[in-house]
Parts: structure tokens; C-alpha cells; sequence
């Protein structure tokens, strides 16, 4: 006789099996990048400025794709211009509400300039660097350039050549700004940069209806499998799985898949197949119109022992989410 399992395993195999197995290594997510530095000018007047002032940059990250350049990469037309550390950069494309500021000038978007890390081609073009991952309380050095016809100004910054480096090249701890006056140019130079890097939270829009129709756990195979529909709610921008974060609650149980992992070929649903925290994650999302949608989820290999009846689910995807309670089969 089949168990619910039983069925469970084989149907959730012949659904999702075709699909290609790669493994999740990190979970990348959209942070808000914040630079600040006391720029002092140089003997004349920087932006109205002719003291310390704070200089401040600040942008929207999705640190999902990096362009990444090991240390011991040359990077400059010389043979000992090797980068001292790891670096991390991101196109255009992953930033957003870009702006900085210092005194009375103020520089934005259509500022910022692109191109190989300090113009030396052929590296690979970005838009910002780092010379470290972007985590939450991480510090990594930062170096990015807004420029216009007034003026630069840029955290970070390449040097090659200099001893903290080890002869080779880095990116500098510090902000400059750069600016032509009527008299002539003027500039200014900081301390160490301070960074702060934060997790953005959006608003989130509720399901007009969450249900979920299977929740089967057990907990010596170490396998659970959710089935659920939702219709998403008034006043929503919609969902888009192939960019969006979901985050499934199951009791005490989080599963993340980052956003930019499932895939979609032709008219099939929305899947995944992979490794996430060392748990193998089937998922698939099938759109049934009018802003319905199914979730299938398999999991293998948790640690399944303290999820109890009646057991909460949360379902997040994007800025769009339910929660209800469900009475589960557990075994």
C-alpha cells in the first residue's frame, strides 16, 4: 500500500528530476552601501568647504553577480602591478539610487563612471569595486568615481607601487575630492573611509489567500514536502521568480533561494533543483493565472526534529508574502 510518502517521493521525482542539480555556495541579497569621510581641502576652498566635512556616498547593491579578480592578478602594464587582495566588482546594473555629496555639491547617477579598475585595460569593467565581499558589518575598502564638469570625487581609489601593497597594487583607505574653482583647482583628502553595509527590508504586500494543501515531514528519512496555492494581493507589482528572493518558513525552519536561482524553460513552471546549506531543495513555481500560483517544495536531508502541529508557514516571494497554520503528517 502506498503512504503518502510514498507518493510523495515518487511524483515529486518524475516532476523535477530533469532539471539540472548545481549547488548554492553563498546567498546574495541587496544590501544599501553607505561611505563616509571627513575631507579636509587643501590651503583653499572645496565646495564651499574650507574645514573638515563629511563627504558621503551611498548606493543600492545586489551583490548576486561580482565580477571577481583573485590576488596576484596583474592588473596594470607592469609585471609586478599584481593586486594585493581579492576584488569584487559589479556593473551598473546592480546598483541603484546612487548619490553622494560633500558641502554645497551634490553628484548622482548620470555621474558615475565605468571602465577597467584604474584604467589600466584590459580588466574587466565595473562600476564599483571592493577588495573584499560585501557582507553586513564586513570592511572591505570600497572604491567607486562620480565625476562631472565641476569635479571628482572618489572613496577607494587604485595605487600600485606602494609598500602597504607589497610593491604591488590596492585600493587606497580614503576619499578624495578634486574641484576647478575660479582660481584654480582645489582638492582635498581624508582619513580612513568608514562603510557600513545594510540589509534592505521592502514593504511587503499580503497574499489575498494562502493555502496550503500537503505538508508531509519525516523525521528519520529527514525529508519534508510542501504543497501550497496563493492568489497574491491588492496592490501588489507581482512576482518575478527568476529575480526575486523566496524564503520558506516551515516552523523553526528557514529555506532561503537566493534571488536569480530558478529557472524557467518555455511554458513549464518556474524550478530549482540545488544544495543550500548542505540540504538538497526541489521547488517549483506554476503560474495558474489571474494571479494564482502553486509552490511545490522538497527537501532532503534537514534536521526536521522540532517542527510540531499545528505548524506556521510563512511563504515570501519577493516583496509579496503569507502566512498561515497547518495541521502537518508527520512521521
Amino acid at each position: 500500500m502506498k503512504t503518502p510518502f510514498t507518493y510523495w517521493r515518487a511524483h515529486s521525482t518524475i516532476l523535477l528530476s530533469a532539471f539540472l542539480l548545481w549547488s548554492v555556495v553563498a546567498e546574495a541579497e541587496t544590501v544599501q552601501v553607505t561611505i563616509t569621510a571627513n575631507v579636509i581641502p587643501r590651503s583653499c576652498t572645496l565646495f564651499g568647504q574650507t574645514g573638515a566635512s563629511p563627504a558621503t556616498v551611498s548606493f543600492g547593491l545586489d551583490t548576486s553577480a561580482p565580477i571577481f579578480i583573485p590576488a596576484g592578478t596583474q592588473i596594470g602594464p607592469f609585471a609586478n602591478d599584481l593586486i594585493f587582495t581579492d576584488l569584487y566588482g559589479y556593473q551598473k546594473s546592480a546598483l541603484s539610487a546612487i548619490s553622494a555629496s560633500y558641502g554645497n555639491k551634490m553628484w548622482d547617477t548620470g555621474d558615475v563612471s565605468d571602465g577597467p579598475l584604474g584604467g589600466y585595460a584590459p580588466n574587466p569593467s565595473a562600476t564599483v569595486w571592493f577588495n573584499g565581499p560585501v557582507t553586513v558589518g564586513g570592511n572591505a575598502i570600497p572604491t567607486i568615481v562620480f565625476d562631472d564638469s565641476d569635479g571628482r570625487l572618489v572613496p577607494g581609489g587604485l595605487a600600485c607601487g606602494v609598500n602597504d601593497f607589497g610593491g604591488g597594487c590596492g585600493l587606497l583607505d580614503r576619499m578624495d575630492i578634486f574641484a576647478m574653482t575660479e582660481v584654480g583647482f582645489c582638492d582635498g583628502i581624508s582619513g580612513p573611509l568608514e562603510m557600513t553595509v545594510s540589509v534592505s527590508t521592502p514593504a511587503l504586500t499580503s497574499f489575498s489567500s494562502f493555502n496550503v494543501k500537503q505538508l508531509l515531514i519525516d523525521r528519520r528519512k529527514r525529508d519534508l514536502f510542501f504543497l501550497s496555492n496563493f492568489t497574491l494581493g491588492q496592490g501588489t507589482n507581482g512576482i518575478d521568480p527568476l529575480k526575486d528572493l523566496v524564503t520558506l518558513n516551515i516552523g523553526n525552519i528557514t529555506t532561503k533561494i537566493p534571488a536569480g536561482s530558478f529557472r524557467k524553460v518555455h511554458k513549464l513552471p518556474y524550478t530549482f533543483v540545488g544544495v543550500i546549506d548542505n540540504i538538497l531543495i526541489k521547488a517549483l513555481i506554476n503560474p495558474l493565472g489571474g494571479n494564482q500560483f502553486l509552490v511545490q517544495v522538497a527537501e532532503y536531508g534537514a534536521n526536521l526534529s522540532s517542527i510540531m502541529n499545528p505548524v506556521n508557514v510563512t511563504l515570501t516571494i519577493g516583496d509579496d508574502t503569507g502566512t498561515t497554520s497547518f495541521k502537518a503528517i508527520i512521521k
